[in-house]
């Protein structure tokens, strides 16, 4: 039998369903330190499933697919987690303050204990480790760091705006 994790987050939306298989999460992009932004970052997509509600729960529902994304920031000694919104396809956008806070609290006692999210992150480092770059080397090692992230790492960590 082949059964699934999953968490589902009841939104003014509808209800948000999150399966724990690798083709929902995907890392997007990893950026370094530079001049301009001080933190090794990494974007980090999750698909998931939205059960539209009609007004009568027992009429139809219509389920929609959709992908997200959020950044994770930490800083040069790969400690101080910050969570970050982008600007657009945020995962916390369109959310009042209670479906902000249970999302937050998915990705702290959920989805980085998924087999998902860590088969996206090594995946993620064994491409970099392929390139062979100084720079990828040190992706990878920021990479390594989530992996040992625990809850209270993620429910400490503050939510950002992206500017």
């Amino acid at each position: 039998m082949n059964l699934l994790d999953a968490k589902v987050i009841k939104t003014a939306y509808g209800l948000e369903t999150y399966i724990d298989a690798e083709k929902n999460i995907e890392v997007v992009d990893v950026k370094l330190p530079d001049e301009q932004q001080d933190k090794y970052r990494i974007k980090i997509g999750i698909q998931y499933y939205l059960l539209r509600e009609d007004k009568d729960l027992y009429e139809s529902h219509d389920y929609e697919s959709q992908m997200n994304y959020f950044w994770m920031a930490m800083d040069k000694e790969l400690s101080g987690l910050e969570l970050l919104e982008p600007t657009t396809e945020n995962l916390f956008a369109v959310k009042d303050k209670g479906e902000r806070d249970a999302t937050k609290q998915m990705i702290s006692e959920w989805m980085i204990h998924t087999n998902a999210f860590k088969q996206g992150i090594l995946r993620a480092m064994e491409e970099m480790k392929q390139e062979q770059s100084p720079e990828k080397t040190k992706m990878a090692a920021f990479m390594k760091e989530l992996l040992k992230l625990n809850d209270e790492h993620v429910e400490k960590a503050p939510l950002i705006k992206c500017s």
